[in-house]
């Protein structure tokens, strides 16, 4: 039987508001200050991490993001932005090309003529 694979890609700036808004969702604290960098780790198991500067301290803190919370940020996003997931479909974050992806796999029923 055939199986659907959609790859969504997201941009650095796609991931770190996905990431932010899942952290206002599930009520962790947000970091003051500037977002410096991102690094997306670990091809087999891809992690991300975020480094801000706060503003008022000078200093610079760590993120650390694991592919459950990447994957929950990135579903909810997909959602909040109108991109369809099906609901029954599998969904994995793999690191495709330097950028994060959300990797969607659907078998596809097959119908019988009529």
């Amino acid at each position: 039987m055939p199986t659907e694979l959609r790859t969504i890609l997201f941009k650095d700036a796609e991931l770190v508001q996905a990431l932010l808004q899942h952290m206002r969702r599930t009520g962790q604290a947000l970091p003051n200050g500037q977002f410096r960098s991102i690094a997306i780790d670990a091809p087999a198991d891809p992690t991300v991490t975020l480094e801000v500067m706060d503003d008022r301290e000078g200093k610079l803190s760590t993120l650390a993001f694991r592919r459950d919370e990447i994957m929950a940020a990135l579903v909810t996003y997909c959602l909040s932005h109108n991109i369809p997931l099906p609901q029954d479909a599998t969904k994995d974050v793999r690191i495709l090309e330097r950028q994060i992806a959300l990797v969607v796999r659907k078998p596809l029923t097959q119908r019988r003529a009529a």
